[in-house]
């Protein structure tokens, strides 16, 4: 056989392979554990179990978003957290369909994104959420009860709703988001970027869950993430756990993407914080 052919094979292969690996890295859901341990937990919270997503840009993952759902009622978690970017344009069937399996496993609770802000429809996706049961968290906080305790659980509005493009500030942020802590509770933030960590810090929470950068979308062997939205190059609050100052962030890379470029070497993520009592 010539070798031109064989280099034809070789490259068909390389194009299969390659093809399939992509169809992977983007569909095929990984679970990702953390255990997050505080003096400040109540007692009653040792154990407490929280299923995390994030940018779900309303991906298709079956009827109801079933390969999401599914795992997430094998976890049986106390609550679930939503940490923006549910939609994508003025698509939102698939996100309304995952939440509608959601809520019947556990209370959900949800903070916006950036790409919220630039969809015409979404104060009826805002209804159709609360409407299915969807606690929604726009700058709010309300007090998270289990058992005898209870902590303050709070949702941080994007800053895209209130700053341009490339004006965010971090300042401003804190500003707004300090007035959410509660002084005498333990503080759990969920809040779409990852960047404001020191905000985070600044403002005083003790947990804040997070998403955005979609672990760089395309990650490379060795190196990682090269470049978020939030960050742009050489990014540091990228994807999973970042302690600071007190403070603690577990950030997701996300089920979903708003990009034209796939993930690659880079799964969609479920996560999955259990949270431990040293009181």
């Amino acid at each position: 056989m010539k070798w031109w052919i064989w280099l034809i094979i070789v490259i068909a292969a390389i194009f299969v392979l390659f093809t399939v690996a992509l169809v992977y890295w983007n569909n095929a859901v990984r679970t990702v554990r953390y255990t997050y341990k505080s003096a400040k937990l109540p007692k009653s919270f040792d154990g407490f179990k929280i299923a995390h997503i994030s940018d779900y840009h309303n991906k298709y993952y079956g009827k109801g978003g079933r390969r999401v759902a599914n795992k997430i009622a094998k976890e049986s978690p106390d609550i679930i957290v939503i940490s923006g970017d549910m939609i994508q344009s003025r698509r939102r069937k698939n996100a309304l369909a995952l939440i509608d399996s959601l809520v019947s496993i556990a209370p959900v609770y949800y903070a916006c994104g950036n790409h919220e802000r630039y969809v015409d429809e979404y104060p009826i996706f805002l209804k159709e959420m609360r409407a299915l049961g969807v606690h929604v968290l726009e700058d709010e906080s309300v007090l998270l009860l289990h058992g005898d305790g209870d902590i303050a659980l709070s949702g941080a509005k994007d800053p895209r709703f209130y700053m341009e493009r490339g004006s965010e500030n971090s300042a401003v942020f804190a500003g707004r988001i300090r007035k959410l802590v509660d002084k005498d509770k333990f503080n759990l933030l969920i809040s779409h970027r990852p960047e404001f960590m020191s905000a985070y810090v600044e403002a005083g929470f003790d947990l804040v869950l997070s998403g955005h950068a979609h672990a760089g979308q395309v990650r490379f062997p060795f190196v990682g993430a090269i470049f978020t939205p939030g960050e742009k190059f050489r990014p540091h609050y990228v994807v999973g756990r970042y302690d600071e100052g007190g403070t603690t962030m577990i950030v997701s890379g996300g089920l979903g993407s708003s990009s034209p470029i796939p993930r690659v070497l880079n799964r969609p993520q479920l996560l999955i914080e259990t949270l431990e009592s040293e009181a």
